[in-house]
């Protein structure tokens, strides 16, 4: 085995054990993020004694172009805030959500 075999091996194993971070951070209108997707896998009737279909499911990930934009801005004052028995803030941001994503 040649030491760059070693090194590629320690490497790899190295890898395995470290947490692998998917999140990809939106700086700005016309970034790119890539949506890792999972294949489907077919289902077939089995029969006892038959040679069983072999399959390698791949999925490719797909690119989304991050070029709109959409914004609020809740005021809430401190009185309100505190005499609500509904956390309003959350409340606001999550109604702003849901108005965003049908638009």
């Amino acid at each position: 085995m040649s030491r760059y075999s070693r090194d590629l091996q320690e490497t790899v194993r190295r890898k395995d054990k470290e947490p692998f971070d998917n999140t990809t951070e939106i700086k700005k209108q016309g970034d790119k993020v890539y949506i890792r997707t999972i294949a489907d896998v077919t289902v077939f009737d089995h029969q006892k004694g038959m040679t069983l279909p072999k399959q390698r499911p791949e999925s490719p990930d797909v690119e989304m172009l991050i070029d709109k934009g959409k914004g609020w801005n809740i005021l809430l004052d401190d009185v309100d805030k505190v005499q609500s028995d509904i956390d309003l803030l959350n409340k606001f941001t999550d109604d702003a959500a849901i108005i965003c994503l049908a638009a």
